[in-house]
């Protein structure tokens, strides 16, 4: 059998995804594999969306914030013990 060593899911921080998260990391766990948890987000430019205003946060600012989300729901799902 092949061992898996890693498992990837996506999340948008929304509650559909916080069953995804909670699923990969159970998976994760009976694997004993290490669990990689994605956050996509849009951070659009002047020129891609005519006539919008730009927000004030920069884009360091915007990974920041992303990945304070991100972590959040990380421990809010993620069982203890979990390889993340």
């Amino acid at each position: 059998m092949t061992k898996i060593g890693s498992i990837l899911a996506a999340s948008d921080l929304a509650g559909a995804s916080v069953e995804v998260v909670r699923a990969a990391a159970k998976i994760a766990a009976a694997k004993r594999a290490e669990l990689h948890v994605l956050h996509p987000f849009d951070f659009p430019s002047e020129t891609s969306v005519p006539g919008a205003r730009m927000s004030a946060t920069s884009f360091p600012d915007r990974i920041a914030e992303a990945e304070a989300a991100l972590d959040a729901q990380i421990e809010r799902v993620v069982p203890a013990g979990t390889r993340v």
